[in-house]
Parts: C-alpha cells; sequence; structure tokens
C-alpha cells in the first residue's frame, strides 16, 4: 500500500511538472498576441548582431572586411551587390564635381554663344564696308558721268545764256546729289558704329561677368580661410594669396570699367576713328587684367588646397 501511494504521488508530481512548463509556454509565446516581448527582443538583437558581423543588407550576406577611407575612417560592405559603402564626405565632393560640371558646360555655352554673335556682328561689319566701298565707286563713276554731260552740254551751247543755265542746273543738281550721299554716309557711319559697339559691348559684358565669377570665387576661398582659423589652421600663406588674388581682381574691375567707358564716348563722338588706338589699348589692359587675376586666384585655391590636405 505504500508502494503503491509512493508512486502515484510521483505520477501526480511528474504531471504537475508537465503542467507547468506547458503553461510557461504558453505565456511565452500566446497564439492570439504573437511573440514574447522578451523573446521578439532578443530576434531583434540578434539578427542586428549578425547584420553587424557580415554586413548582411537587403537579405545578401556580405564579407566582413572593410576599406579605409582617406580621413582614416573605415566603412563595410553593403548589398545587394556588396559593394563598399561610400566614405565620410564623398557626397559633398560629389556635389561640388557636379557643381562644377555644370558651372562648366554653363560657360561653354556662354563662351559659344559669344562666339556666334561675335562671328555674326563681324560678317555684318565687314559686309556694310563693303557695301560703303562699292557704293564710293558708284558715287565716283555718276560724278564722272554727269561732268561729262555737262561738258558735253556746255559745248553744245550757242550762246552764253545757255551755258549761264546749264552751270545752274549743274551746280543745283551737284548741291542735291552731296546732300544724298552726305545722307547716305550718315547712314552707313551709323550702322558701322553700331555693329562694331555691339561687339565691344559684348566683350565688355562677358570681361564683366568674368570679373564678378572671379570675385564670388574669391568671397568663397575666404570663408574656407575663416572656417580654418577657427579650427585654429594658421592660413596665413594661404591668406597672402588670397590678398594678392583680391588685389588682381580688383585692378581687373577698374580696367573693364575704363575699357567701358572710354567705349561709350567713342561711340557717341563725331569720329569714332579717333579712338581706335586708344580703345585697343584699354581692351588689351582689361584682358590682361582679367588674366592675371585668374592666375592670382588659381595660387590661391591651390594655396587653401595644401592646407586642407595637412
Amino acid at each position: 500500500m505504500t508502494t503503491q501511494k509512493f508512486i502515484i504521488n510521483h505520477i501526480v508530481v511528474v504531471l504537475g511538472a508537465i503542467a507547468l512548463l506547458f503553461a510557461g509556454s504558453l505565456a511565452y509565446a500566446s497564439p492570439g498576441d504573437g511573440e514574447h516581448p522578451v523573446r521578439a527582443k532578443a530576434l531583434q538583437k540578434a539578427k542586428q548582431i549578425k547584420a553587424r558581423a557580415v554586413g548582411a543588407t537587403d537579405g545578401v550576406a556580405c564579407t566582413a572586411d572593410a576599406k579605409v577611407c582617406p580621413d582614416g575612417t573605415s566603412v563595410g560592405r553593403v548589398g545587394p551587390k556588396c559593394e563598399f559603402a561610400r566614405c565620410p564626405g564623398t557626397e559633398r565632393k560629389d556635389k561640388a564635381r557636379n557643381v562644377f560640371k555644370r558651372l562648366k558646360t554653363e560657360r561653354d555655352d556662354q563662351v559659344a554663344d559669344w562666339q556666334r554673335k561675335k562671328d555674326t556682328v563681324r560678317g555684318e561689319t565687314r559686309e556694310l564696308r563693303e557695301h560703303v566701298k562699292e557704293r564710293r565707286g558708284e558715287v565716283r563713276d555718276t560724278v564722272k558721268e554727269k561732268r561729262a554731260e555737262v561738258k558735253e552740254a556746255l559745248d553744245a551751247a550757242e550762246t552764253p545764256e545757255e551755258r549761264q543755265a546749264i552751270l545752274e542746273e549743274a551746280r543745283a543738281k551737284k548741291a542735291e546729289f552731296k546732300e544724298k550721299i552726305k545722307a547716305e554716309r550718315k547712314e552707313l557711319r551709323e550702322k558701322v558704329k553700331g555693329r562694331i559697339s555691339e561687339h565691344v559691348q559684348q566683350v565688355i559684358k562677358r570681361l564683366d561677368a568674368m570679373h564678378d565669377r572671379l570675385a564670388q570665387i574669391n568671397t568663397r576661398i575666404q570663408s574656407h580661410l575663416d572656417k580654418l582659423v577657427e579650427r585654429g589652421v594658421d592660413t596665413s600663406g594661404a591668406q597672402s594669396y588670397l590678398d594678392t588674388a583680391k588685389a588682381a581682381v580688383s585692378g581687373a574691375g577698374d580696367s573693364v570699367r575704363a575699357a567701358k567707358a572710354l567705349i561709350e564716348e567713342a561711340v557717341s563722338a563725331e569720329n569714332p576713328a579717333e579712338y581706335r588706338e586708344s580703345v585697343r589699348a584699354a581692351m588689351r589692359a582689361a584682358i590682361a587684367g582679367v588674366k592675371d587675376a585668374k592666375k592670382a586666384i588659381q595660387e590661391a585655391v591651390r594655396a587653401a588646397k595644401n592646407l586642407a590636405t595637412q
């Protein structure tokens, strides 16, 4: 009896243990409430650890090797092609490169447009000059013909009165012809002057744009150097180059404005040909000033880049 009671008690204990285990499993994962929060959190943590260990992205398991970036940091491979992730600062460089390409494209388009306008103005000016030359020849031939007609009429006249009438008529026609030629010359001169002025103004406009662009570059370089100074970087050498560039840009601006003022004066003058040499000299000075300013800015940019790599 005692043995039987012992066996029954043992069975009851085992069944109780099984019931407790079953109840615990139901409490750990209930079909109605989803996974238990503790178990879900543990599974999520395990997934994160695995992802960091093998570089898993988008379900792709990548090798755990790393690439060292220029700034000393390292990046791993990411899916779906298991390529190395972008180094810090790469997006900024790509953005700057895209901006540079866009500016270069805009500049090339502007240069091409300016060249087309330049060729158009030159072609029209050449045609006008050829027209003036042809017209002068026609006027000379007309004058010769009129003189021959007057001479022939005078030779055929029989009385002094007839001769006097022929001479008076010839003088009147000559005065009328002179006024006509004078008006044509003035019109052609204005056309030629307008074409030349348009061409020169296009050159000045381009020089103005270049000067403004160089001044903007100076401003950006100065901002960059100011940030480096705040970080404790010695920028005295680069600042010296930049100060030289600023002076060159300022001088180029003065040269461009002087050339522009002289051109406006020449265009409004009665005889623009008198200003030809002075305008050419002013234009050469303006172009040389802009080129010198560009070289000085290039030196400043190189100096600023050297600071960035230190």
